[in-house]
């Protein structure tokens, strides 16, 4: 988080005055109940205040070390996942980018998950289908199974 280890007192506070207001609410309960029901380790993202003032999304997983069944010593790990975040984040504003750009054009999308053979898309695609003339319907489907037929023993 930027700091040296000299820099920051080690204790629970100093780790909580660092987490995001909108984060702490939860961090608080999954730790409470990770005591009140302890597992064999913990694991929680939640953003922390860096050195420089930025946030960084953090995963932080742990193991509460116990003796006569208090908790003495917890040791983790933190690891910054800030980029893997902007990096999701970018990914869904890409995805939601598409579906605005299919809805305006009117146009559907399928996808075929080849180890189930189904598949799944947005609904003008199967009106498309469905609006298709019954020959042209027939001579689709047909190349359509030999794609998949293709696909499959390649």
């Amino acid at each position: 988080m930027g700091f040296e280890d000299h820099e920051l007192l080690d204790n629970r506070n100093t780790w909580y005055d660092r987490i995001h207001p909108d984060d702490m609410e939860r961090v608080r309960k999954y730790q409470d109940d990770y005591h009140k029901k302890p597992m064999a380790a913990h694991e929680v993202e939640f953003r922390m205040r860096h050195k420089d003032g930025s946030w960084r999304w953090i995963l932080s997983r742990g193991l509460a070390l116990y003796e006569d069944g208090q908790p003495k010593r917890l040791v983790g790990s933190h690891k910054d996942m800030t980029a893997q975040k902007l990096h999701e984040h970018e990914l869904q504003e890409s995805e939601a980018r598409l579906l605005d750009a299919l809805e305006i054009a009117d146009l559907g999308s399928w996808e075929l998950d080849m180890k189930t053979n189904t598949s799944s898309g947005r609904p003008r695609r199967t009106r498309f289908t469905a609006s298709t003339l019954p020959n042209d319907r027939r001579r689709w489907r047909r190349s359509w199974k030999r794609c998949i037929r293709k696909t499959a023993s390649e």
